[in-house]
């Protein structure tokens, strides 16, 4: 088994926060931090600090379309790549009629990710 990663302390509350891509994978059981408590911002709206963000796993792409069809007002759509070593464009129009935009496998040749 592997060291645990390095951690350091930091943001306001002082707590240990992960380097590297936030996920701390090799966490042994006994030595869990304190769960994520929300905050409140300026309008009173919860939100959550750096340092719980940092541990929750990002997303290669995130898509709002914002009242752009008459039936969807709105869509939001999200994917997170698994396979972060195979090439890849960030979206492009991938066909006019009907739109479809996503991003390229620059490998094979297919779509990662279209809406």
């Amino acid at each position: 088994m592997g060291q645990p990663p390095s951690r350091q302390t930091g943001g306001r509350t002082g707590r240990p926060q992960t380097r590297g891509h936030g996920v701390d994978h090799f966490r042994r059981p006994g030595n869990r931090s304190p769960d994520p408590v929300p905050q409140r911002g300026k309008a009173g709206a919860p939100y959550l600090q750096l340092s719980v963000l940092a541990r929750v796993p990002s997303m290669c792409t995130l898509l709002i379309s914002f009242q752009n069809h008459p039936v969807a007002p709105l869509v939001v759509a999200a994917n997170r790549d698994e396979l972060y070593a195979r090439p890849t464009s960030t979206p492009v129009v991938l066909r006019d009629n009907p739109r479809a935009i996503g991003g390229k496998d620059l490998r094979f040749g297919g779509s990662w990710f279209g809406v």
